[in-house]
């Protein structure tokens, strides 16, 4: 491996140093005086010891981890036994987790000497234990996160591992990774004085619209590819007691997609820039015209009834049901759709609709890695090595062809597999996604203050519950003022 190689020909450089540096001359050997020789033994042994290897305990752990990576291969921590902690968003018991617990019993097989404590947990819960992690500054040794206002304290920390190294050793693992470039921004740092890369993406995702393919047809509505389509599409279907696109503001995770998804679909991601930048506020005209798109549509009934007390779970019952149209969502909602009573073509997944005045939109919405692992330095050399394999075996092409299998996605991973293999849906997402021009997830996760996803995703909720939104964004930037 080019490490071993690497140490190699420094400790080879370091031996001719030394017998350069020991030897001597007759002349120089002739003219010693006892002094003279002590002193010279005395600059010899300092020499060796300037040219051989540093020890252990000069390097840091991220650094004697690489080096054992380098050496032991897949014998994980030659052999020795080790235990880490893995924190995913994830349920235990949904598709996606239970696919995890087989991957990691499948690499504890592998690798027995290492044991693999799963602490993954859903919404809120999952939101409590990587705040707890990151305020006490007990990380899990291997963790999903969505980059910027999640670790960028730990960053600064340098608490979080720099993978970059890792990937420069094992070229078969990252030649296989792709859209690392989506990476910028929320796991690279270099614009903030930081070199690396902080994560590995878990996979890739857009916000579109899923819809009732046969309500279309009986009401004689073509799908909406702008703004003014979608509302006029609303307004038909209101006339006909149906909910357009119900939004469960109560799971306020949906209200983070949705905001993004519109401010998306008015102004792009120059809109994220200015924001996370500073060089706009959340309560000037252009998010202040997105917050108040949405009271609009909410008092349309254009998210159905009691929205500020409906989660995520009645809206896509709604749906699902046929009591509404549409449904904002991304391809983990494609997982939960019965093949047996929804049949092929019954459903259809549709790109945003788009500002039909700003051409030069079509293809921005809500999108791109659905969060990533990063793995975090707690100080022991074993934990980070068994961590930084497990990042590998789960980005590998194997598992990923196991992870289409199992629960569907888009991942950044080369394989043999395309997505078409699982319901055709999934093709559709597939080619929506892949014309996507101008994806951003979650503008809050840009941002270096932590406290933006709160203040944002539960000021929407207490919009919908009966604030203005300009009350709303003025909360929202007391934040922002607060925190810079």
């Amino acid at each position: 491996m080019k490490f071993k190689k690497l140490i190699s020909m420094i400790l080879a450089a370091a031996m001719i140093l030394s017998v350069t540096a020991c030897g001597s001359s007759p002349e120089d050997t002739a003219g010693n005086t006892n002094e003279d020789t002590n002193a010279q033994e005395v600059k010899e042994e300092s020499t060796v010891e300037a040219n051989e290897e540093p020890a252990e305990e000069e390097l840091t752990a991220q650094e004697q981890a690489l080096r054992q990576r380098a050496e032991n291969g897949d014998n994980i921590c030659g052999g020795r036994e080790v235990t880490i902690t893995v924190l995913t968003k994830d349920a235990i018991n949904d598709a996606r987790g239970i696919a995890n617990t087989k991957i990691f019993e499948m690499f504890m097989e592998e690798h027995p000497n290492v044991k693999i404590i799963d602490e993954s947990a859903s919404g809120t819960a999952f939101d409590e234990k990587f705040t707890t992690g990151v305020s006490t500054g007990n990380m899990p040794d291997f963790a999903q996160n969505y980059g910027v206002s999640q670790i960028w304290p730990l960053i600064q920390q340098g608490k979080v591992v720099d993978l970059q190294p890792f990937m420069d050793l094992d070229t078969d693992w990252s030649d296989n990774l792709t859209h690392l470039d989506t990476l910028e921004g929320l796991w690279t740092f270099e614009d903030k004085g930081i070199d690396g890369t902080y994560a590995v993406i878990r996979d890739l995702y857009c916000e579109g619209l899923f819809y009732n393919v046969e309500m279309f047809k009986e009401y004689n509505l073509e799908v909406p590819k702008t703004l003014q389509e979608f509302e006029a599409v609303c307004d038909e279907f209101l006339k006909h007691d149906i909910i357009p696109m119900p939004h469960g503001a109560n799971t306020v995770w949906v209200n983070g997609h949705l905001y993004t998804t519109l401010a998306m679909a008015m102004y792009g991601s120059p809109l994220e820039k200015d924001l996370t930048s500073k060089q706009q506020k959340w309560t000037d005209e252009q998010m202040l015209s997105v917050f108040q798109k949405l009271k609009d549509w909410q008092e349309k009934g254009y998210f159905g009834p009691n929205i500020a007390s409906m989660d995520y779970t009645m809206a896509k019952t709604y749906f699902l049901e046929g009591q509404a149209a549409m449904l904002c969502d991304a391809g983990w909602f494609i997982q939960q759709i019965d093949q047996d009573k929804w049949s092929e073509g019954t459903i259809g997944f549709a790109p945003f609709p788009y500002d039909g005045d700003k051409a030069e939109l079509k293809g921005s919405t809500m999108g791109g890695q659905n969060g990533a692992y990063s793995i975090f330095d707690n100080g022991d050399p074993d934990r980070i090595e068994a961590a930084v394999a497990l990042a590998e075996y789960h980005t590998s092409p194997e598992i990923t062809e196991y992870k289409i299998d199992a629960y569907g996605g888009i991942f950044p991973v080369k394989t043999s597999r395309t997505i078409g293999d699982m319901q055709p849906i999934w093709a559709q997402y597939e080619e929506v996604l892949n014309a996507c021009t101008d994806l951003r997830i979650d503008f809050i996760f840009y941002d270096t203050i932590p406290e933006m996803e709160n203040a944002v995703r539960n000021g929407i909720l207490g919009m919908f519950a009966g604030e203005t939104p300009e009350e709303t964004l003025e909360q929202i930037q007391r934040v922002v003022d607060e925190n810079s």
